[in-house]
């Protein structure tokens, strides 16, 4: 069964041109690490801090909808890898701001 599926995902993916692979992964770096800096920034600035089991649980919710949204929507890994990276500091973000709004 597990094999059928397989077979269904990738007769269903359409192949992606690598322009637009290598411009979308500069992109989600790109975001990536423009949204991180300034989660750290803004985390010391207002002297809040995180645990780590908080960032943990934060990034298997953000692991859990990808791989969700994978299988779905028939994604390659490079998009679901860009998802994931797109997700998790934003869910972070959000968990920050709520954290500030809460206090």
């Amino acid at each position: 069964m597990i094999k059928d599926l397989i077979i269904v995902k990738q007769e269903n993916e359409q192949p992606t041109n690598p322009a637009i692979s290598s411009l979308f992964s500069i992109f989600v770096i790109g975001t990536f690490a423009i949204l991180l800096i300034s989660l750290m920034r803004t985390i010391q600035f207002k002297k809040l801090h995180f645990g780590f089991f908080t960032l943990l649980f934060i990034i298997v919710l953000s692991a859990t909808f990808v791989f969700i949204a994978y299988f779905w929507f028939f994604l390659t890994l490079l998009e679901a890898v860009g998802l994931f990276l797109l997700i998790a500091p934003v869910t972070c973000l959000f968990a920050f701001c709520a954290a500030k709004v809460s206090l």
